[in-house]
């Protein structure tokens, strides 16, 4: 998919030009930005299949001489429990994901389509909340958890990911309410829908790539979200995959190949999700175009 939209980009940028040496840089570049790119997952997955021998020599080879699976099959399920981790990882990004679509689906929507008065202050307060570091949070949120209880649970992150993450939802869905034709809406309202019923039948279909867009970056940004997961988990129970990758890798012995391997596995639910997301992208899209 990704080769066939280079391909697209390329008739674009040269249609109706015929130079061949603009097009020879053209896919010079992008050679080079592919294999930046690759080049660390690819590196990334030779050291987990290369055995300790091979691992931690001196001398390191593009191409490992031998392979050895047993990190993938056994180590990080038996030495780790590495699908604790996923499973936590999952579970937050899920729940948060869920919670920022629903909530900023109204926000946006009121935001998008309502007339109101100062409407951009409030959308511009509410995009700076977004502004502030991580840090500034968290001392209140720590002191908040701890007489609620929450530390060490999956709400202890999703909580303030949610809150962090649900401006730039807003701000992001709103700006796709407003391509919507404000004539749809009424016809629904006309034909006796309630304006959540317009909302949910009407709305929110056509600007499903939007949402596809603003879930798939929630999710990825709170899989990979470490500050939080770092102070507010502490044990297995709780700790997603990044927290359980650094903690088993700055003890005082670090298998990198178990590492190497739990990082690898980890990249698994984000390339799922962005694979389910580039299909309801496309049937969104043409759906749109056919209407």
């Amino acid at each position: 998919m990704i080769l066939k939209g280079i391909k697209k980009a390329s008739k674009l940028v040269f249609q109706g030009d015929g130079s061949k040496l603009y097009k020879v840089a053209f896919w010079i570049l992008v050679s080079i930005f592919i294999l930046q790119a690759l080049f660390p997952v690819y590196w990334l997955f030779m050291s987990s299949v290369k055995p300790p021998s091979e691992l931690y020599s001196r001398i390191q080879h593009l191409i490992p001489r031998s392979i050895d699976l047993s990190p993938y099959i056994i180590k990080i399920w038996k030495f780790m429990d590495f699908e604790r981790y996923l499973l936590n990882s999952v579970i937050i990004s899920g729940s948060t994901t869920i919670i920022i679509l629903f909530a900023g689906s109204l926000a946006g929507y009121v935001f998008g389509r309502a007339r109101l008065k100062g409407k951009m202050i409030i959308m511009l307060t509410i995009l700076g909340l977004s502004m502030f570091p991580q840090v500034s949070f968290l001392f209140p949120l720590f002191e908040m958890f701890s007489r609620w209880g929450l530390l060490d649970t999956h709400l202890a992150m999703i909580l303030p990911d949610s809150a962090y993450l649900l401006p730039i939802a807003v701000w992001a869905l709103q700006a796709f309410y407003k391509q919507i034709p404000q004539d749809l809406e009424k016809a629904a309202r006309v034909e006796g829908c309630t304006r959540i019923e317009a909302l949910w039948k009407v709305i929110v279909p056509l600007a499903l790539p939007g949402f596809i867009s603003v879930g798939l970056m929630t999710f990825i940004m709170t899989y990979n979200e470490f500050f939080f997961s770092n102070l507010f988990s502490h044990t297995k129970a709780s700790q997603p995959a990044p927290i359980g990758i650094f903690r088993f890798a700055v003890g005082y012995y670090q298998p990198w190949d178990l590492v190497t391997a739990a990082s690898v596995v980890s990249m698994i639910p984000i390339l799922l999700v962005i694979l389910l997301a580039q299909k309801q992208i496309i049937r969104g899209l043409v759906a749109r175009s056919r209407e």
